[in-house]
């Protein structure tokens, strides 16, 4: 979904008050709109409540990381560039976006706020069908590259790829044993993740 300009100013606000602390419950949309420096009535020719500029700066920030995906898969790097860039991009969902999304997703499932549109199910079942299809075309670049094997099945591919990101933004959120350096962690994820769908590689 493509937004405009004033709608996207009104999504950046909102992360920049979550930035600086406010409670989205405790937000009225003149702050919203103040924060955007635009007048309260522009945000209504857009919207009709704080509910709906919440719907749109949750979607809007999760296509804009799906786009990103999709911008690395689409790039002419290599396989494993490509991997490492996955990598980075889950990082900085995990640490960055993703508290702001659940943050903003807490606030609308509050009782008192209308139920989600149907629609965004459906929204968000593509992204995430589309994002598997972006997956898949990956390892098989690196099928094709000679790292992975060729014969693996694509939903084994698609489970080792996610529980490897997994693993990884896990293992930097709660780490545990002897510290490691982020490019170590990402040489731990790539050698797991050769390990799941490639050659076998040495222990250390």
């Amino acid at each position: 979904q493509q937004y405009n300009v004033k709608e996207i100013e009104l999504f950046r606000a909102i992360e920049k008050l979550l930035e600086q602390g406010f409670k989205l419950h405790e937000l009225k949309v003149a702050d919203i709109t103040r924060t955007a420096r635009m007048g309260k009535g522009t945000a209504y020719d857009y919207f009709n409540s704080k509910d709906e500029i919440l719907r749109g700066a949750i979607r809007y920030r999760v296509t804009q990381e799906f786009e990103r995906f999709h911008e690395i898969i689409q790039s002419p790097l290599l396989f494993r560039d490509k991997f490492m860039s996955s990598l980075d991009l889950a990082d900085e969902m995990m640490h960055v976006h993703l508290p702001r999304i659940c943050v903003m997703m807490q606030t609308l499932l509050h009782p008192d706020l209308v139920p989600a549109d149907p629609d965004e199910e459906a929204y968000y079942s593509r992204l995430l069908a589309e994002s598997n299809q972006w997956i898949c075309l990956l390892l098989k670049q690196g099928a094709a590259e000679g790292y992975l094997h060729p014969q693996s099945s694509e939903t084994w591919r698609l489970f080792a790829f996610r529980g490897v990101i997994m693993a990884y933004v896990q293992a930097r959120q709660l780490p545990a044993g002897e510290p490691m350096t982020n490019e170590q962690y990402k040489q731990a994820a790539w050698n797991l993740m050769l390990r799941a769908l490639g050659k076998p590689l040495p222990d250390h």
